[in-house]
């Protein structure tokens, strides 16, 4: 088959050619044989008109395609894939699983339309009325919890463990790092690990007594303005000239 894939069109073909599964692809194309009872070798060239794929929508659920086109045209064709896309919304395939109608009449992207047949295969296992064959795992339902308002009041009342300052016992021991730490000679390390203490003050105290720097117990015994001898320890101007000592 002659490759008509140029310029960019080329480097994106080469990327999605690079992460074929070929494994898979056998297994989509043996479910919808299978399935279809119409035998196919290649998605590309056997699903193109979508007369298949709207087959394989009926056979899982019949009535999911309606009047299904057998006419020969391109619009046509891609009528029918757009038709089986619709029916795998009904059918419960996510948007994010399905391919684009290009992908497939184009061969743009056949690993995506492959991928769509995969899950399609496994949304079939919760099609009632449908006894198989199936492919995949199956798809995980919704299980949605309906509680009573009285529940939910009970509920509210109910402080969470976080809340309540609970933390497992856990202490800030360990927290500091000191495998880093520089130290010198024998034992330093482990010295270095051990608490550290308030420093002790060995100096000795100081006179309860003492007069503030400056105050009256640091002033001369004569009045530096005039000379005289002070009229007392406790005075504080000098009773000849005036003068204030402190």
């Amino acid at each position: 088959m002659t490759d008509y894939h140029f310029g960019l069109d080329a480097d994106l073909k080469r990327k999605q050619d690079s992460k074929w599964d070929q494994g898979l692809a056998d297994e989509v194309i043996s479910w919808v044989s299978n399935v279809t009872g119409t035998r196919i070798s290649n998605v590309g060239e056997d699903l193109k008109n979508g007369l298949i794929l709207c087959d394989l929508a009926n056979k899982i659920r019949p009535g999911s395609v309606n009047r299904v086109s057998t006419m020969n045209m391109a619009f046509k064709h891609m009528e029918n894939i757009g038709k089986f896309l619709s029916a795998c919304d009904s059918l419960g395939v996510k948007k994010t699983d399905q391919f684009m109608t290009v992908d497939l009449y184009e061969e743009k992207n056949l690993l995506q339309v492959v991928l769509c047949l995969s899950a399609l295969g496994a949304a079939s296992r919760n099609i009632a009325g449908f006894n198989g064959p199936y492919i995949g795992a199956r798809v995980s339902q919704s299980n949605v919890r309906d509680f009573s308002e009285e529940t939910l009041r009970e509920g509210r009342k109910i402080t969470p463990q976080l809340s309540q300052g609970s933390h497992g016992g856990a202490n800030q021991s360990g927290m500091h790092d000191t495998s880093r730490d520089i130290v010198r000679g024998p034992g330093a390390r482990d010295a270095a690990r051990q608490p550290r203490q308030q420093p002790v003050n060995r100096g000795s105290p100081a006179p309860q007594n003492a007069a503030p720097a400056g105050g009256a117990g640091n002033r001369p015994n004569f009045c530096p303005g005039c000379g005289d001898p002070q009229a007392g320890k406790t005075a504080k101007f000098c009773s000849q000239c005036g003068h204030k000592f402190f």
